[in-house]
């Protein structure tokens, strides 16, 4: 074979490669291109999901502090609050103690002679003893802290504690009719129930009545009917 004819056979080899790379070559770009494609979708897709997903745990946390932050500050204020009723307790019988002593102060100067009276040292002492009750009872009001009422009123067995009883018919029953003791709320927790004297007119009734038909019986068995 001659050197024209072999390089004619090279040359058509040559371009039939060429031309069988390059529909290779566009197969694999388009293919290339499909794939891009389809790889550009899937994380779109799964970022939305992603997303969703995120916010839901988010929002779960968020709720979770925001529950924890009130069982926390719950937790605080029954702490600081039970500490409060503590201290508040401990200070009570000194409220009686001052109680006791303005009206021991005030039953003790009428007593005095008039010249005693009218003294000074004795007004002054007087008013100092009063102002400082005073004074202790605004601060216990002011952190919340009231007097319960008592007489007059009917006996409840959360606020009274009854230490006897009264039979005046005047007063109506179950009511109660005098205090030894002052009782106390805490922002609508008891500290202290009062002591009172609770009147009973249907006991006293119930034993006038009892005693009637004891005497009746008596009366009858020493005068039988013949």
């Amino acid at each position: 074979m001659s050197d024209e004819n072999k390089n004619d056979q090279t040359q058509e080899n040559s371009s039939t490669y060429g031309e069988s790379g390059a529909d290779s070559g566009a197969q694999s770009a388009a293919g290339g291109v499909s794939g891009a494609e389809n790889s550009s979708e899937k994380p779109t897709v799964n970022s939305s999901e992603g997303l969703e997903e995120w916010k839901a745990r988010v929002a779960y946390l968020a709720a979770e502090v925001e529950n924890m932050r009130k069982r926390f500050a719950k937790e605080r204020g029954d702490i600081i609050r039970s500490a409060n009723e503590e201290l508040l307790k401990r200070l009570l019988p000194v409220f009686d103690n001052l109680e006791l002593a303005t009206k021991a102060a005030k039953q003790g100067i009428e007593k005095l002679e008039d010249n005693l009276q009218k003294s000074p040292v004795v007004e002054n002492l007087v008013k100092g003893v009063e102002m400082t009750y005073r004074h202790f009872e605004q601060t216990l009001e002011s952190v919340g802290v009231k007097t319960l009422k008592s007489v007059g009123e009917a006996f409840n067995p959360t606020h009274h504690e009854a230490v006897g009883q009264s039979e005046e018919k005047s007063a109506g029953d179950n009511k109660i009719t005098q205090e030894f003791q002052k009782g106390f709320d805490y922002n609508g927790r008891i500290l202290r129930p009062a002591r009172v004297i609770v009147n009973r007119i249907f006991d006293s009734l119930q034993n006038s009545a009892n005693k009637s038909s004891q005497e009746g019986s008596t009366l009858t068995k020493e005068n039988p009917s013949s």
